[in-house]
Parts: C-alpha cells; sequence; structure tokens
C-alpha cells in the first residue's frame, strides 16, 4: 500500500464551505459523487491551472493545505484500490 489510512482522511467539520452541494465524499475532486480516476485527472488539471468548475478542492485536500498535490493524489490512489 501507500501508507495511506482507507477511511476518508477528512470529514465534514474540517471542510471548507463548498459552492453548491450538501453531498461530500472524500476524494471526489470533479463533485460527481465517485471516487475514481476522472478524480486524479481533475487533481491534475487543477494544477495545471485548468480546472473545470466543477472541481472541489475541499474534498480533496486530505492535508489540509489549500492546495492539491501529490499526497492528495495519493490519497485518491488509495481509495481507489482499497476494496
Amino acid at each position: 500500500g501507500l501508507g495511506i489510512p482507507a477511511e476518508p482522511l477528512f470529514r465534514s467539520a474540517s471542510r471548507k464551505a463548498n459552492e453548491d452541494d450538501d453531498i461530500f465524499v472524500a476524494g471526489d475532486a470533479n463533485g460527481d459523487s465517485k471516487v475514481d480516476v476522472a478524480d486524479i485527472v481533475e487533481i491534475i488539471n487543477a494544477k495545471n491551472g485548468k480546472a473545470s468548475a466543477r472541481f472541489k478542492l475541499s474534498n480533496v485536500d486530505s492535508n489540509n493545505n489549500g492546495i492539491a498535490d501529490a499526497d492528495d493524489i495519493k490519497a485518491i490512489v488509495n481509495i481507489i484500490m482499497t476494496p
């Protein structure tokens, strides 16, 4: 494994206010209520300055450093790979 817990890495108590949704799914970068490879693509796009309007930093910023980075991608990979 990647040494990252399989449980959601942060909960609504530490969650920043989201624009227009009530659904919080740890790792759901693109706001589709699923955690999959599309979320990794969304983080890479955001990192390159091309985030979609659906990008949800608050769902992927697992270490609360204010950015989506490699640590957050590792956390999402762990969520995806854990049955």
